[in-house]
């Protein structure tokens, strides 16, 4: 068709149509997902002329018998000639990657957004001359767009990409009639089986990958919905200071056997020389009387000294601060109390009523 002195070819209009829209949607879906929008832009331009020259220089190498005459020839566009597929998809696919490396950018999440555009520009650009494959691709671009909106796993999208176009393009070409390469199969072919393979490795990663991530998901949630157990609360064993205790044990049984002492010799009844002095009956009586009174004093400071020697001896079987009877650990504050306990309260209570109720009877 021409316009004046400009000719315009299906093919070159075609592939104009493609190259606006599948920017603009890229651009729209980047927005969307909170990449920079002038980094969108650059990446379409670098992504497009990674693609062309990869495209050519496959060409050249696997077509044209590419060398030195005739390598300049990649650069001129403007004369027609041809493009492989695959090596459009590989240059731009290492032009792209990296240029989003040098953006920081998930490669993974940027293809993805990247594929529902390629899908449609690759509609857009083989409508003219191979309506069916731009049918093929129309398809794939609603099936992935469609897995898009539902969230799948991060990946999913290139990888699937990769699996289908290399399968669909491994089919169509036994419909063409380009030269066989082996076995009745082109270079297109062979081609198409290491991309398809490629695919199929990424998305038993990407499975994986959302399989672990499920099971996590999963895991988190069964701990949100399981009631939590209140743990019984522990109330922390005292640590009984033994040395301290030992100490004023062995103190206060120093100072009673030396109080037992003073109290036998101040005793009335066992001065030196007292039967040989025929004492009167009053001065008699009382010395009785400050016997009696001795001896209660002493008998209280001979049973204390017992208690005392008795916490010793727990000491040295290294049973101290247990009681003697019910085993059970005795209060450390009732130690601070009193050092020499041997009984825990409660056993010292019922001890207690026992010889009340023998004093009675």
């Amino acid at each position: 068709m021409s316009v004046g002195p400009l000719t315009i070819y299906p093919q070159g209009l075609a592939l104009l149509v493609a190259v606006v829209t599948a920017s603009y949607v890229f651009w729209r879906l980047g927005v969307k997902k909170k990449f920079e929008e002038e980094a969108l832009l650059d990446f379409v331009l670098v992504t497009l002329v990674g693609g062309v020259a990869g495209g050519r220089l496959f060409y050249f190498l696997f077509e044209q018998n590419l060398n030195w005459p005739n390598f300049f020839q990649i650069f001129k566009v403007w004369q027609g000639g041809g493009a492989l597929w695959y090596g459009a998809l590989f240059g731009g696919f290492i032009a792209g990657s990296i240029f989003a490396s040098r953006n920081f950018w998930d490669l993974k999440k940027i293809w993805d957004t990247a594929v529902p555009a390629i899908l449609l520009g690759q509609a857009f650009g083989s409508l003219a001359t191979h309506p069916l494959e731009s049918l093929f691709f129309l398809i794939l671009f609603i099936l992935l767009n469609y897995t898009r909106t539902v969230e799948l796993a991060i990946g999913f999208q290139v990888t699937a990409y990769l699996v289908l176009t290399a399968l669909g393009r491994f089919l169509a070409e036994f419909f063409r009639f380009e030269k066989t390469f082996v076995f009745g199969v082109n270079l297109n072919q062979v081609f198409s089986v290491v991309i398809f393979a490629v695919g199929m490795v990424g998305l038993r990663e990407v499975y994986q990958k959302s399989k672990r991530s499920l099971s996590e998901d999963l895991g988190g949630l069964k701990m949100k919905l399981k009631v939590p157990r209140i743990p019984k609360p522990r109330i922390p064993k005292p640590r009984v200071p033994l040395d301290f205790f030992k100490k004023q044990l062995h103190l206060e049984s120093r100072k009673l056997e030396a109080q037992e002492d003073r109290l036998t010799k101040e005793d009335p009844l066992f001065e030196p020389g007292r039967t040989e002095s025929n004492p009167e009956l009053a001065t008699e009586a009382e010395e009785e009387i400050g016997h009696r009174r001795f001896a209660a004093a002493r008998e209280a400071v001979v049973g204390r000294l017992e208690q005392v020697k008795r916490a010793l001896l727990q000491v040295k079987k290294g049973k101290y601060g247990k009681c003697e009877v019910c085993g059970k650990p005795i209060d450390p504050a009732r130690l601070k109390v009193d050092p020499s306990a041997t009984l825990c309260l409660r056993c010292q209570q019922k001890k207690e009523l026992m010889e009340e109720s023998s004093a009675v009877e």
